[in-house]
């Protein structure tokens, strides 16, 4: 009779009573897994998770018909104890048993996902993809795909989620970045309307769960740009932590200048910048550089390595370490050179280890964080009369934020078109950006110079991993990263065609579209990035946009200081 009472009470939700009833059955019949399994569960009911380990695992040991349900169960009462290791075993027994328990194998999925293994969670999203009846459990798979690129796998497990959940933010955005990387256009208008619908335009922006460089890849509203922006923070950046005290800090001579990356490698940050570095004047900068990329012995990182006197590698340090060792340098200036892209180390600037803050050059848009003080900016990044879209204050330099290079190797062997499967005669217009940067109005664009010029072709990068798209073998394309050998390549192009300017800006800076070069190898003719642009600008310039230059312009003044101070 106690038996059948505490399974109506846990049945009933009246945890507490259960427990009472299975209390009275005499301790020679305890050792029932039915009777472990029903404790297990009351315990649970009671959120005393931990206690509910022991008889659930006891019941799932025994082998027998409760096994499947004392794994599973047992697996969630290690989750609410933060014992992923524990849990993820259990999972595993479970599905041991019985590899259709959806519940387990989504477990299994999600802790993997947490853990960053994201290889090891891919068997668990495939199947979640092919066979769960729950749609919503294909969230965690749509997060698998997504972490390995599988841009295909990830639309549809999205597209899956949405179809019993079509509010689902982070379905939604996961879905924006997919059908942009796939040119899945379609999808990507559904995915964009559904976001501005719900999320934009009733002011919802906390909920949306976009990122800063997804937004800006598509929406050309700055109020919701920046509004995106400052929500994203929050989920992103510690919100907790206190800021060093700068009260009694003393501008240095030379000013001491530090720049933050991940990117100070083979990238086309460091591509950028190298002749920056050699640039500076020791009489009125003292240079320092705190690098978080992994270390590469590459002819580009050997002249960065020689060009700053004070490289700090804090790859290995947490944000508070690399925060301490900024301050302790003294640091008057410290400047982010990557914003809100990939492996941002944000949290360091949040801490303040600087009196003075400026991001620049790698993210072209707002931070939307209150720890930054200044963007740097030229009037195309931000056009006079924006600085209310911006968070922080807007230093504008009077032709282009953008720098470049003059002295980069450039391939010797020389490249013909034939070589690179092109027509021998006809303009060839290149267009080096990766698929995501691609949209609907300038594709078409291109369609209709590609149409205006005869013989003309449109060279694109490979997507390579877009199965459905994938072009036929022996298509030119490029590596994914530029050596001399692809300099050189895209030189045998004639016109470059640009994206965006929010995502495709360091194309049009590389030395392929300079045009002729004298004998110092000087780039002849002038524009942003110091070569004749004049092809590029035709392609992209929006319509009414003035070719003349604007005029100069500076900053505001530095904001106040903060209120708490880091002890």
């Amino acid at each position: 009779m106690s038996l059948q009472r505490a399974a109506k009470h846990i049945l009933g939700g009246r945890y507490a009573r259960a427990l009472t009833e299975l209390d009275k059955i005499k301790p020679g019949k305890r050792g029932d897994p039915a009777l472990d399994l029903m404790r297990g569960h009351a315990l649970r009911g009671l959120g005393r998770h931990r206690e509910a380990t022991a008889p659930l695992v006891r019941c799932a040991r025994d082998g027998g018909p409760h096994a499947v349900e004392a794994w599973t169960l047992a697996g969630l009462s290690f989750q609410a104890t933060d014992m992923p290791d524990e849990a993820l075993d259990a999972y595993r027994e479970a599905l041991s048993c019985n590899g259709g328990i959806e519940e387990a194998r989504n477990n299994a999925c999600a802790l993997l996902v947490q853990k960053k293994d994201h290889t090891g969670a891919l068997p668990h999203a495939r199947w979640l993809l092919a066979h769960c009846r729950d749609s919503s459990f294909c969230l965690n798979a749509a997060l698998v795909f997504a972490a390995l690129e599988m841009h295909e796998q990830t639309l549809a497990a999205a597209g899956r989620v949405l179809q019993k959940d079509p509010e689902e933010p982070s379905a939604l955005s996961i879905g924006v970045r997919a059908a942009q990387r796939t040119c899945d256009w379609e999808a990507l208008s559904r995915f964009t309307e559904k976001i501005v619908d719900i999320y934009y335009k009733t002011g919802c922006f906390d909920k949306s769960l976009e990122k800063h460089f997804s937004n800006i890849s598509w929406c050309m509203v700055p109020e919701w740009n920046l509004a995106v922006a400052r929500s994203a923070v929050k989920r992103q950046v510690p919100q907790t932590v206190l800021p060093y005290d700068h009260s009694g800090h003393r501008f240095s001579s030379p000013l001491r200048v530090g720049y933050v990356s991940g990117d100070f490698h083979d990238h086309p940050v460091l591509y950028l910048t190298a002749g920056l570095f050699e640039h500076h004047d020791p009489a009125r900068i003292q240079v320092f550089a705190y690098c978080h990329a992994n270390y590469e012995d590459s002819w580009l990182r050997q002249r960065f390595e020689k060009a700053v006197p004070n490289l700090v590698c804090i790859g290995d340090l947490s944000d508070d370490e690399a925060a301490d060792r900024i301050f302790a340098d003294n640091i008057d200036v410290l400047v982010d050179c990557m914003g809100f892209t990939k492996n941002n180390r944000q949290g360091i600037f949040a801490r303040r280890p600087a009196p003075v803050q400026a991001t620049w050059l790698g993210f072209p848009g707002t931070t939307g964080a209150d720890y930054m003080d200044y963007i740097v900016a030229d009037p195309v990044v931000a056009p006079h009369g924006s600085e209310a879209h911006f968070s922080e204050h807007v230093c504008r330099l009077p032709e282009t934020y953008f720098c470049n290079d003059k002295d980069r190797i450039i391939a010797s062997n020389p490249v013909d078109r034939a070589g690179q499967g092109l027509p021998a005669k006809g303009v060839v217009f290149c267009c080096m950006n990766q698929p995501y940067k691609l949209e609907p109005v300038r594709f078409a664009t291109f369609m209709a110079i590609l149409k205006d010029v005869p013989g003309s072709v449109l060279w694109l990068l490979d997507p390579g991993d877009i199965p459905a798209r994938k072009p036929p073998p022996g298509r030119p394309g490029c590596r994914d990263k530029p050596g001399p050998l692809d300099i050189c390549q895209k030189r045998a192009g004639g016109a470059f065609a640009s994206c965006p300017p929010c995502t495709g800006r360091s194309g049009p800076g590389h030395p392929h579209i300079w045009g002729p070069y004298n004998d110092r190898r000087r780039p002849v003719g002038r524009g942003p990035g110091g070569g004749d642009f004049r092809a590029a600008f035709c392609l992209t310039r929006e319509r009414g946009a003035s070719p003349r230059r604007p005029p100069a312009g500076i900053g505001s003044p530095r904001r106040g200081g903060h209120a708490k101070t880091r002890g």
